[in-house]
């Protein structure tokens, strides 16, 4: 222990003695640190913790087989298959049903709309959360047997005032009276299964009813809107508990051909199917800033290098005076430890401010943003980081450390294997170049790509164009009629405001990543079986929404106010499906009936062009649209185009809407434009962070290419000099070192090109419209740190062909 103190010692006070490389080294380990700890603290939070919850491996969640495991993907089933698989299945301790809905509370604090669930018995069992205050809902919530509430803690400090009486109190929910049973405690999140992008009050939920009292498809097989959440039964794995859902499929398919002709079940880990696809991008940022701390390690063990050389008398004397290999060898490594752990500790401060950065930064809809910080597993990753890289840019200076005293003390001997050294370093900045190349081949690529997804036609106008939804509460109005009254006096007074060019409304936007579905009736196409039918997106549309959003008509025509209720029923279909259900037939005119509700056969008076429903990326699929007062739904997304800045029309549409009915609440106000920019938001993100590590590391790989050329400008200085007296130009002197400055980059870039090449098809899933072999983007990387490395050698270039070669003889 004394020992190493004395060895701590001595290199403290070397490093003191050498301010200028230490603060270099110590800045240059801190960045790199600080990147790679604040990335690994994202992974850590997403990927790695286990999800809150007792025992959470043994959660899974019912998905279709064959659907990606992201967020949003198909989950949901009808309720009476959920309830026979309960009665059947041997393999879950418990199966609980559930749907997300939008709940409009009302009262003395005003209307509110939040995101809530209708959860039946055996969900909070499952998750084994035991609430703050009162209790969970009571048994029989399938039944819906009473009206009652759970809050989550937040609904309950915001709106309530964090009542400690509040449990057995009445509140007001849809216009109905609701008791409440109980209180969530603080940091409880429900699974976060929700699509991305989807406009919400909130990502999480603040309320919780029985699922019974949502009766509308309770007993409807073709209902399929109840996700299934289940707890593994002690000792059962995932493998059996998927042979017993495939069989169950199996006989339910053939028991039920007309709605369960294609139903398939797959136990997802819980926890999988709330990462969903946001593992991979987050796996390569890790990878691409573990390159970046590579690049700093490579930099600081150059400079170790360079500082090597100057120490080489010192540690020669010491050799002679008995020193062993062993010793020398562990006071250089214990200074180069010294130098990670102070960039250890200038990291863990940099990612203190990283992380916050980071979570302000990311999208909403990276999944467990909540549970990004850093806790002590990132500590502790952070110090065998830096350990590590102390070890890994400490062993140079030793390996190449002089053995031969006797050459190292004589005159001069001071510049003894400085050819050697010249490679090692030149190495190095090599693999500087060549690693630093993979990352801005890596951010050309989605860069290349995001512009081709940016360049995609949504199929609307977006422009001056502002959007708020609204759940109309069915206390107040309990008839279809009256949802249509509601939504025509609406859009009628907002469509008289001062400003606003068209009004509309719509059940679903385009791009909100949601999406009613159905089955369709081709009648001049007939199906074999309700299970064979083809499957759409069905709109519900009011007003002028189809001009609003200048979505274009391409054949027929679109809906006018003589399609009431009293009217013959009509359709707009899009024109995916006019092409897949009537190829090469004009289908205006002819019939189909929509299986979601009535049954009435409609006729087909329009093609409407394609929207983009989910995402830019995913192709449009077959839709079908209706009128809102043939069809009126609770929900509606009002849709209206101003002449000038859409948001000064929004003080305006509030007051409309409270003169209509006060106590209902609308929310995610926000543009079509935002909505477009939300839809891109988690490739932007992917793009800025690969994107900032790629330019950190091609700055750190021109800083080793800048140290490379100066350091050998420095030991030539002498060759230099006699260039110069012999008669070289300076233009000559320029060229000769900014060649060899050429001569490292592209021994790096061939290398660098060569591993891109390979390394680019993990990006292959991020990519749109770009091969991972795309030349544009190559060659702009190439253009780029050609420019780079351009600028790292002229300026000691430059300082090369300054030299006097009077003095530079004398210094020799």
């Amino acid at each position: 222990m004394d020992t190493l103190l004395q060895d701590l010692r001595y290199a403290a006070r070397t490093l003191i003695k050498s301010p200028g490389f230490t603060i270099v080294a110590v800045l240059t380990l801190g960045l790199g640190i600080g990147a790679i700890t604040t990335m690994f603290s994202v992974v850590n939070g997403v990927l790695l913790e286990p999800l809150a919850y007792q025992q959470a491996d043994r959660l899974v969640n019912i998905a279709f087989k064959g659907e990606p495991s992201r967020v949003g993907s198909r989950t949901s089933y009808s309720f009476p298959d959920f309830r026979d698989l309960r009665e059947q299945s041997r393999s879950f301790a418990q199966l609980g049903a559930f749907r997300y809905w939008l709940f409009n509370l009302s009262g003395q604090s005003g209307p509110e709309a939040v995101l809530g669930v209708y959860a039946g018995d055996s969900v909070f069992t499952a998750l084994r959360v035991h609430p703050m205050l009162g209790a969970v809902l009571t048994p029989g919530a399938d039944a819906g047997l009473t009206r009652e509430a759970l809050l989550s803690y937040g609904l309950w400090h915001r709106r309530y005032a964090s009542d400690p009486s509040i449990v057995g109190t009445t509140v007001d929910v849809d216009g109905k009276p609701t008791v409440v049973v109980g209180v969530l405690p603080q940091g409880f999140r429900f699974p976060e299964l929700m699509p991305a992008n989807t406009p919400l009050p909130s990502r999480e939920p603040d309320i919780y009813l029985p699922v019974g009292l949502e009766r509308q498809g309770m007993e409807n097989r073709g209902d399929q809107n109840y996700w299934i959440l289940g707890r593994l039964a002690s000792g059962v794995t995932l493998a059996q508990a998927s042979a017993e859902l495939d069989a169950f499929a199996r006989r339910h398919a053939e028991t039920f051909p007309n709605t369960d002709a294609n139903l398939s079940m797959l136990p997802r880990a819980l926890k999988e199917q709330v990462i969903g696809d946001a593992s991979r991008p987050l796996v390569i940022l890790l990878g691409a800033v573990g390159f970046v701390l590579l690049i700093a390690c490579a930099n600081v063990g150059g400079l170790l290098l360079a500082r090597a050389a100057g120490r080489e008398r010192e540690i020669a004397v010491r050799t002679a005076m008995g020193a062993s290999s062993f010793r020398l060898a562990r006071q250089l490594l214990t200074e180069s430890l010294l130098l990670s752990v102070m960039g250890g500790l200038l990291g863990v401060v940099l990612a203190i401010w990283g992380v916050q950065g980071l979570r302000s930064f990311a999208p909403a809809t990276l999944p467990r943003l909540a549970d990004v910080s850093l806790d002590g597993r990132v500590l502790v990753f952070t110090l065998v980081t830096s350990l590590v890289s102390g070890f890994f840019f400490g062993l140079w200076p030793i390996l190449r450390r002089d053995r031969r005293t006797n050459e190292a003390l004589r005159e001069g001997g001071r510049h003894a294997w400085t050819r050697e050294r010249r490679r090692l370093r030149a190495g190095i900045v090599i693999g500087e170049v060549a690693l630093s190349i993979v990352l801005l081949t890596g951010a050309g690529l989605l860069l290349r790509s995001f512009v081709r997804l940016s360049g995609v036609n949504p199929g609307f106008d977006g422009k001056g164009v502002i959007t708020m939804f609204s759940l109309i509460p069915p206390a107040r109005y309990p008839t279809q009629q009256s949802w249509a009254d509601y939504e025509r006096t609406v859009v009628s007074r907002i469509q008289s405001l001062p400003g606003v060019m068209q009004a509309g409304a719509i059940n679903t936007l385009p791009l909100s990543n949601i999406g009613d579905n159905t089955s369709v009736d081709v009648i001049d196409h007939p199906a074999k079986s309700m299970g064979d039918m083809p499957n759409a997106g069905y709109r519900i549309i009011a007003g002028d929404y189809f001009a609003a959003l200048k979505i274009p008509i391409v054949k027929g025509r679109g809906f006018t106010l003589g399609d009431s209720a009293g009217a013959p029923q009509v359709v707009v279909i899009n024109e995916s499906a006019a092409r897949e259900w009537y190829p090469g037939e004009n289908p205006v005119g002819r019939k189909l009936r929509l299986m979601n509700g009535d049954t009435t056969a409609k006729t087909i008076v329009g093609v409407l062009g394609d929207t983009h429903a989910e995402a830019l990326d995913v192709a449009a699929a077959p839709e079908v649209s209706y009128p809102y007062q043939q069809g009126a739904e609770p929900l509606i997304t009002l849709v209206v185009r101003a002449a000038g800045d859409p948001h000064l029309l929004v003080p305006a549409i509030k007051r409309e809407l409270a003169a209509v009915d006060p106590q209902t609440a609308y929310y995610a106000v926000r543009t079509m434009d935002d909505l477009l920019g939300a839809s891109l938001a988690q490739r932007r993100f992917d793009l800025e962070l690969l994107a900032g590590f790629a330019t950190a590391a091609m700055l750190l790989a021109g800083l080793g290419l800048y140290g490379v050329i100066a350091y050998s400008v420095g030991q030539r200085t002498q060759e230099i000099g006699v260039r110069m007296a012999l008669g070289a130009e300076r233009s000559s002197v320029l060229g000769l070192v900014i060649k060899d400055g050429l001569g490292l980059t592209a021994a790096g870039l061939g290398v660098g090109l060569v591993v891109a090449a390979m390394l680019s098809r993990v990006l292959r899933s991020q990519l749109y419209g770009v091969g991972t072999l795309d030349p544009v983007a190559y060659l702009g990387v190439v253009a780029v740190f050609a420019l780079v490395a351009l600028a790292a050698s002229y300026i000691p270039a430059r300082r090369a062909a300054g030299v006097d070669p009077i003095i530079a003889l004398r210094t020799e």
